[in-house]
């Protein structure tokens, strides 16, 4: 099966637009979105910012690929830019066929296997939906975030400390994530820690979540898909990394110029591809 991967558009009306065209060259069986898909939306209204990008712009974006390639199915996850809120939005689309949504729950597309994982380790961006502690006893971020409330239908301020501390870690949720056969494939937002993945220019750390890369140890999927740091291939020079016999991929992004990585899942080592590096 070709696969088409990318992550982290963030409603950009020009990569869309590349990516309409790359999907008709290429003819994927499969396209995959590794999260952060929408625009950032407003915080006071992410109902009628964010959630009508998804039912409007991407609702559209995603129709066109798929009338361009006969059979085409589309897969994704969400990131930490996105907010809770959209799921509605995002259902309404798997309901209309356009798209299946990804999560820790083992589903089976085109005959693969996947596993999607969203949250990522906190960031210093006020939307927290889903950030979580990466382990136990990891230091409390500081100061306040926003989340969105489905009771009153808004985003309510909290508190960092507060919030984290009631939710579980991203090692205590990967815990209970049921793996499938193999082959299959994980898809996370966040990269794993100390991996050629994980690097942002501006600092001398990598920032991956170590979770991750423990689930990836110890549960070895044949492909693991990520993004979130997607400044990292500029950084390393790398997009693909192998921990074990996985093969890892962030395939980065940029405002201006697509970038995507596509592969046979059979064999990805042998045939992958990047549309920015060669």
């Amino acid at each position: 099966m070709k696969i088409l991967f990318t992550s982290d558009l963030h409603g950009t009306d020009s990569l869309y637009a590349q990516l309409e065209a790359l999907v008709a060259v290429e003819q994927p069986g499969l396209l995959i979105f590794g999260g952060d898909m929408h625009n950032d939306g407003d915080a006071a209204d992410p109902v009628g910012t964010q959630c009508a990008f998804v039912r409007t712009q991407l609702a559209r974006w995603l129709k066109r690929m798929r009338d361009s390639v006969e059979g085409l199915e589309i897969g994704a996850i969400l990131g930490n830019h996105d907010w809770e809120c959209t799921r509605t939005a995002l259902d309404e689309l798997v309901a209309d066929k356009l798209l299946t949504i990804f999560d820790d729950q083992v589903r089976t597309l085109c005959g693969i296997h996947f596993v999607g994982y969203w949250r990522t380790p906190p960031t210093p961006f006020w939307l927290k939906d889903f950030e979580r502690l990466d382990r136990a006893g990891d230091p409390l971020p500081e100061g306040e975030a926003i989340v969105w409330d489905a009771e009153q239908q808004r985003g309510l301020v909290r508190d960092c400390a507060g919030l984290f501390t009631e939710r579980q870690t991203i090692e205590e949720e990967l815990d209970a994530v049921a793996v499938p056969p193999a082959p299959w494939i994980f898809l996370s937002h966040a990269p794993p820690y100390g991996s050629a993945l994980d690097w942002l220019p501006q600092l001398d750390h990598p920032i991956g979540s170590r979770a991750v890369r423990t689930f990836i140890e110890r549960t070895q999927p044949t492909i693991a898909l990520h993004g979130h740091v997607h400044e990292s291939p500029e950084v390393t020079g790398k997009y693909l990394d192998m921990i074990g016999g996985t093969v890892c991929i962030n395939g980065g992004q940029s405002h201006e110029r697509l970038h995507a990585v596509v592969f046979d899942s059979d064999r990805p080592r042998e045939t992958i591809r990047h549309t920015v590096y060669g």
